[in-house]
């Protein structure tokens, strides 16, 4: 594709959009014109105790008698909880639902935006049923090193309800001292747990509030671990721009692994550019080019004895327009524009 025709659209659209958005919808069969309300539905799961999960779904009502579910609409669409201390909306693979974790006895409002309709539910947790036991499933009796798990937990309420999955809610502990047995086991926000060391037994526990389960006892085995690639690998920003970095592990006997939430991160010269780490961001990593100073700087990620690198460099010289053609996806816009 000609590069000049390229930017001739690039700048046609810019000037196009006049600097504001005016909204709309992702899904083109939507009429703002004839909306009328949007109403939030619980389609299953518990909202009336602690460590409970719910989950809803956003209906919107047009006036032509049309309801259409816009859940997973990212665009136009927003989730919120007015006590995030009492209950908050957690992340979920599934777009189409929103999952509500309850995390404690009190009052919130949860609300869902759709343009400019809202609809609310208002949400008293008392005391009355409550977490009789607990039950942590390890998933495996092996742990590889370097290997992130998510070991399962599980309630039985005082209402004799059927066991609930609320790894989400219990706090996991490892019994075991680093001190006494020179294990290195990180137990990560989400739940996750992994080894960066081999060849002992361990130990961990799930808890919520007082009640506490039985201990599981899983093997750190050897690891597997036969790389880890660190991507960009090389990248040129103008100081003051930033970029997502990713550490994807290679393993022997598995499949490769994103683990970047899971590992350490260091910048060989952070006044040059630096690490920004947000566990339960989308994009947990971004390496941040310093608005002040140019250079390069080596970024390494690593677990245990193995580790990848990028380099990143930041340079106050690089055109704006040089930088959009280089990182251009010429394939995608060829199959947009035509040659």
């Amino acid at each position: 594709m000609n590069k000049i025709l390229f930017f001739s659209v690039l700048f046609a659209f810019v000037a196009g959009c006049g600097g504001s958005s005016s909204g709309g919808s992702s899904d083109p069969g939507v009429n703002t014109s004839s909306s009328e309300s949007i109403e939030i539905e619980q389609v299953e799961g518990f909202s009336d105790r602690k460590c409970g999960t719910a989950r809803y779904k956003l209906k919107y009502h047009r006036k032509d008698g049309k309801t259409l579910d816009v859940t997973s609409n990212k665009l136009d669409s927003a989730w919120s909880s007015s006590n995030p201390d009492v209950a908050e909306f957690v992340g979920s693979p599934d777009p189409f639902h929103k999952n509500l974790l309850v995390k404690s006895e009190g009052k919130t409002t949860i609300t869902a935006r759709f343009r400019t309709m809202s609809d609310s539910i208002e949400m008293d947790i008392k005391p009355g049923i409550a977490i009789e036991s607990l039950e942590l499933i390890a998933e495996t009796d092996n742990y590889p090193v370097c290997y992130p798990i998510k070991p399962k937990v599980y309630a039985t309420y005082t209402d004799d309800t059927e066991p609930v999955n609320i790894s989400n809610c219990a706090t996991l502990k490892s019994l075991d001292s680093d001190d006494d047995d020179g294990i290195d086991v990180k137990i990560f926000p989400d739940g996750t747990v992994m080894a960066t060391e081999a060849g002992v037994t361990t130990n961990f526990q799930a808890s919520v509030d007082d009640v506490v389960s039985p201990p599981q006892s899983v093997i750190i085995t050897e690891s597997e671990f036969t790389g880890l690639t660190v991507l960009p690998s090389e990248k040129t920003l103008k100081p003051g721009w930033q970029v997502p970095l990713t550490a994807t592990a290679k393993y022997a006997n598995r499949s490769d692994k994103n683990i970047s939430r899971y590992i350490d991160w260091k910048s060989s010269s952070s006044s040059v550019v630096d690490i920004d780490f947000n566990f339960w961001a989308k994009d947990p990593v971004v390496a941040v080019a310093n608005p002040d100073n140019s250079g390069i700087a080596e970024i390494t990620a690593s677990c245990g004895e193995l580790s990848g690198t990028a380099n990143i460099t930041s340079d106050p010289s690089q055109n704006v327009l040089e930088l959009l053609v280089k990182e251009a996806d010429w394939a995608v816009l060829n199959r947009l524009f035509g040659d």
